[in-house]
């Protein structure tokens, strides 16, 4: 009598066999290179046989996917059950004593809050140059299910698979976690390839990195950068938002604005030290 074996659907858990080292954490740094330039290409035969307005739209929803593909394919690869490396799930899911829901509810309004404290880099830098704003710009200047799939959906899922289910989670094996999270997080403001994006993405980077070493949970990192990256879309439609670069520009009340921004520490710094002090299981 033949045995049946059950199929998994589970698109993470083909790589639960691989955790990078070092040389992993370059050699896929390098793949997610190779895939952007074969992504830009794919843009540019879009544009050249369906026109610049399509492209224009359209392009990112094909080389976003398209940049990530030779890192997965790769990872996938190396993911081997019989190559000798331990099984270490990429989306372990530790959520006792304090629940999945109960976290998720959680990390919501820490993600707003640690979002609003890292407003501040920006002005430490210089004026960011104008093909970089308008590259910023048509990510959420096309269609609203347009930018929401490419930001709030790709994003989140990709960048999240990259930076903490394979960056994150291999340096946890290697180094100390404070050091592997920071090591996961500069690798994260590196990929946005700019320091205006680099800065907040590192914070937020270390931020994720906690959640996902504490409780092993990918669906926890990708809602919070979903909902970082959702709350920007929405608020670029917002007229009042959309001209305004910081949040305070958008509050006339400077007390008000100081309110929130000690708040949002506040709420962030209770969640770290919660976080640290709790021993996550099953």
């Amino acid at each position: 009598m033949k045995t049946k074996h059950k199929r998994s659907f589970d698109l993470l858990s083909g790589y639960d066999y691989y955790c990078p080292g070092t040389g992993g954490l370059f050699g896929l740094f390098g793949l997610l290179l190779a895939g952007a330039c074969i992504g830009n290409l794919a843009v540019l035969l879009l544009q050249r046989f369906a026109g610049a307005h399509i492209a224009a739209t359209y392009g990112t929803l094909i080389a976003y996917p398209i940049q990530f593909l030779p890192a997965m394919l790769y990872a996938a690869a190396k993911s081997n059950p019989f190559g000798g490396q331990d099984c270490v799930k990429v989306d372990e899911g530790r959520f006792s004593p304090i629940g999945f829901a109960r976290l998720a509810m959680m990390v919501v309004p820490v993600t707003w809050a640690a979002a609003i404290i890292c407003e501040p880099s920006g002005l430490l830098l210089p004026e960011m140059p104008d093909f970089l704003k308008r590259m910023m710009e048509s990510l959420t200047d096309g269609p609203l299910w347009v930018s929401i799939l490419c930001t709030s959906i790709f994003a989140p899922f990709f960048e999240e698979w990259l930076c903490r289910g394979m960056i994150l989670r291999g340096m946890l094996r290697k180094v100390h976690p404070a050091w592997a999270i920071i090591i996961s997080a500069i690798f994260f403001a590196i990929i946005h390839f700019n320091p205006w994006q680099g800065i907040p993405a590192f914070a937020l980077g270390c931020l994720f990195g906690l959640v996902y070493w504490k409780t092993g949970s990918l669906k926890l990192t990708i809602l919070m950068h979903a909902v970082n990256n959702l709350t920007s879309v929405i608020l670029s439609r917002i007229p009042k938002f959309e001209n305004c670069e910081y949040l305070f520009q958008a509050i006339d009340n400077n007390v008000i604005f100081v309110m929130i921004y000690l708040l949002s520490v506040a709420l962030t710094v209770l969640f770290c030290i919660k976080m640290l002090k709790t021993d996550f299981t099953k």
